[in-house]
């Protein structure tokens, strides 16, 4: 019992240096496009989009790390406009990260006279970043002890000095994108580039010069039109944060029902992650969703193959996204070139 709690107490002290130097991240990151690239506001066929998500992981070890958002954006003349909430809770500390965003983004076709149909859109973001720990509930080295009946021992002084317990970040980030949009293409090509935190704020709980870092975030594939009724989209996430880094290798497939007016989905994903002198296979992802109407719903299973499998079990953590879009069509309008 001892030695398991010991390895627990390692495994989780390093996810908590991982959790400081990079950002809470979605498996079914083009869901929430407003967290993927500020280039995206505004990029979906219709007057209005609202976005719900939620992801819950690490239940089977500790505390579940928790994360919320909920976007909107919409087109304001020439330009779209939007906002997006996101709150992430982890473990038993409850260290918790609010980020309250506002969005701007323009969209402009390269080739209006024709049905090419190429775009670039770039688009900017400001808002602030709210994080706190509790630390009456937190675990520290200094307090495990060698009893087996009481492995841990909250009474023992924890060693730390903390200067406050929350504190209030500015937040800026940009984006660029280009497209094509094209439905009677074979392959509609996408890459788009955005950079996170560019102020790189001091952030920390102690009396120091810990700087936020920026977070850089590549993103690119092809929506691939095999049938009139059958796309395949292979597509590939690169995202850098401080000594962070991690890659998302995906094979969306998605297959129009006719009688139902609805698309179904299947997306695959692997992901792997790299902190510092650690390298590691992170998780097997699979992804099912159904698009009908003006809805679009997606689940998602983090399947866990890093070294903490044998601990979690291969357990990872679910994550549900939901799309509204309100549509109110008067002219034909670009594609968007995600499912």
């Amino acid at each position: 019992m001892r030695q398991k709690t010991a390895h627990l107490l390692l495994a989780l002290s390093f996810w908590c240096s991982v959790l400081s130097a990079q950002d809470f991240h979605l498996s079914q990151y083009d869901a929430a496009p407003l967290y993927l690239n500020p280039a995206m506001t505004g990029m979906f066929n219709g007057e209005h989009r609202v976005h719900g998500h939620y992801r819950n992981q690490w239940s089977s070890v500790v505390s579940p790390f928790s994360t919320t958002a909920f976007s909107y954006d919409t087109h304001l003349k020439k330009f779209n406009v939007g906002g997006i909430v996101l709150n992430d809770r982890a473990g038993t500390g409850d260290f918790n990260v609010l980020n309250l965003v506002g969005s701007i983004g323009y969209d402009y076709t390269l080739d209006k006279n024709t049905k090419k149909a190429h775009h670039v859109a770039g688009g900017v973001q400001a808002g602030i970043i709210h994080k706190s720990v509790n630390m009456s509930k937190l675990i520290f080295p200094s307090q495990y002890t060698a009893t087996n009946s009481n492995p841990f021992d909250s009474g023992i002084p924890n060693g730390e000095f903390f200067s406050n317990t929350s504190f209030i970040l500015p937040e800026l980030s940009v984006g660029l994108m280009y497209y094509l949009a094209n439905d009677r293409a074979k392959v509609n090509p996408f890459i788009g580039t955005s950079v996170f935190h560019i102020l790189s704020p001091t952030e920390t709980f102690y009396k120091n010069d810990n700087r936020l870092p920026r977070r850089f975030v590549t993103h690119l594939g092809a929506k691939i039109n095999v049938t009139s009724n059958f796309q395949i989209t292979p597509k590939l996430l690169i995202m850098q944060e401080g000594n962070a880094n991690e890659r998302t290798l995906t094979l969306a497939s998605a297959y129009y029902l006719k009688d139902a007016d609805a698309w179904v989905f299947f997306a695959p994903s692997y992901r792997s992650f790299k902190f510092k002198e650690f390298g590691t296979n992170d998780a097997f992802v699979t992804t099912v969703g159904l698009k009908y109407g003006q809805f679009t719903y997606g689940f998602s299973y983090d399947f866990n193959i890093s070294n903490l499998s044998s601990i979690s079990k291969g357990k990872g953590g679910f994550e549900l996204a939901i799309t509204y879009v309100v549509k109110k069509i008067t002219f034909p309008k670009p594609a968007c070139p995600r499912l």
